[in-house]
């Protein structure tokens, strides 16, 4: 038996020989939707957009928005497991259940933090819905959770990790149509019932061609329909230790948080036994993290249209600049959709255009900003002034970028 018939045992077959797939009963989502309401809402007010509205900053704006599929990227010992609990403790402390689906640690650990992180036991037992898989899930476990989701109302599911979930249903991370398969049998299909989901994955070793995307293929970054975030170590984490992240979005489908830049500051102080944990804003200021090399991205964007297939390395040593800039530019054609990437021969990664890019496009439109019409009944709303800097469509021709020199070292300690 194949993988793909493995991961999905006992639902209905997908008819190949021309008649199409059996009658299910259900409606098909092969017709055109009906946009009237739809507008309708909008103009009136009584729908909104989507806004991040799980695991909230210290300025009230979260990063994570639910019925989407959102994401933490890092290394392991990076931090991304802390962050994911800390959404989830917020969550348990205005009263909503949570899904914590872990393939990587034990209960043990994991209700060990939250006792650290001052959760009180009788909500980890009421509140904390864990499930740690030992075996392959077939339609019968998916349908289980589903029903689990909707009759707890989770606000928040963590799936910890995307690489160990795929693993056990012996899916490859790099094949395109594994992940495709992936997302769309567990992520997006919890996704759809309400919650935020929070999807935890691993970037690969080389700091020099990992750009702000998880490791494998890059519909891992296609599936994404909220908002995912590339957690970096700025000091380590560990017991005794007082540990920093800095969170900086690679994707953001709705706009709150404008990609390649600081999304927020993650702190863990874990030099007592209760820890005291932060997510801090990032404070508005032209400094590095406010930077859009929109010059170079040009230049980069016109070489890839004119040289496809192009490696990275081959990218950066066409284009002309400082080398931190250049990668920024590359990173964020990338997770702005212009370029995308492919893996080719012998691990290269492979460049292609999508669209051209040309400077003064570059910004999140404000019309994707969250403003009053656009917020969630019953919950803590950001103020107008910390939406989103004023500066996140600032360009210059100025390649003298930052490239965390300055940053202090990262050593390599276990996961924490």
């Amino acid at each position: 038996m194949t993988a793909a018939a493995r991961i999905v045992d006992g639902l209905p077959p997908v008819r190949r020989n021309g008649s199409g797939p059996p009658d299910t009963g259900e409606p098909s989502t092969w017709v055109p939707v009906d946009l009237g309401p739809v507008v309708a809402g909008l103009r009136d007010g009584t729908n909104t957009r989507p806004v991040p509205v799980v695991c909230r900053r210290s300025d009230e704006v979260g990063l994570f928005y639910p019925y989407r599929v959102n994401g933490l990227s890092g290394d392991s010992g990076s931090g991304k497991g802390w962050v994911a609990l800390y959404a989830c403790v917020q969550e348990m402390a205005d009263g909503a259940d949570v899904v914590y689906i872990d393939l990587e640690d034990h209960e043990d650990n994991i209700v060990g933090r939250l006792l650290s992180l001052g959760v009180a036991p009788e909500l980890i037992v009421e509140q904390f819905n864990y499930i740690r898989p030992g075996d392959p899930y077939m339609a019968a476990d998916l349908n289980a959770l589903d029903e689990l989701v909707v009759t707890i109302g989770a606000t928040v599911v963590v799936i910890d990790s995307t690489g160990e979930s795929m693993n056990a249903q012996s899916l490859k991370g790099n094949d395109d149509d594994h992940v495709t398969l992936w997302f769309k049998l567990l992520p997006r299909r919890l996704a759809r019932l309400g919650p935020a989901v929070v999807v935890l994955d691993h970037v690969t070793k080389d700091k020099t061609t990992r750009g702000l995307w998880a490791a494998g293929s890059q519909r891992k970054r296609a599936a994404i329909d909220g908002a995912t975030f590339m957690v970096d170590t700025l000091r380590p984490f560990g017991i005794g230790m007082a540990g920093v992240a800095k969170l900086t979005t690679a994707k953001d489908r709705n706009g709150t948080h404008p990609n390649g830049l600081k999304a927020g500051e993650f702190k863990l102080d874990a030099r007592s036994d209760a820890y005291a944990v932060t997510l801090e804003a990032p404070t508005p200021s032209f400094e590095a993290e406010s930077f859009r090399p929109t010059f170079l991205m040009e230049k980069t964007s016109r070489f890839i249209e004119c040289h496809p297939d192009s490696s990275k390395n081959q990218v950066e040593t066409a284009v002309s600049g400082k080398a931190a800039a250049k990668r920024l530019a590359l990173d964020l054609l990338i997770s702005e959709d212009y370029v995308t990437v492919t893996p080719g021969r012998r691990g290269a990664l492979i460049h292609r255009s999508v669209h051209p890019y040309r400077e003064g496009e570059s910004g999140t439109s404000p019309d994707l900003v969250p403003t009053s019409s656009h917020l969630v009944p019953g919950r803590a709303q950001p103020t107008s002034s910390h939406l989103v800097s004023p500066l996140r469509s600032r360009g210059t021709r100025d390649e003298d970028e930052v490239d965390g020199a300055n940053a202090p070292p990262r050593p390599e300690v276990e996961d924490f």
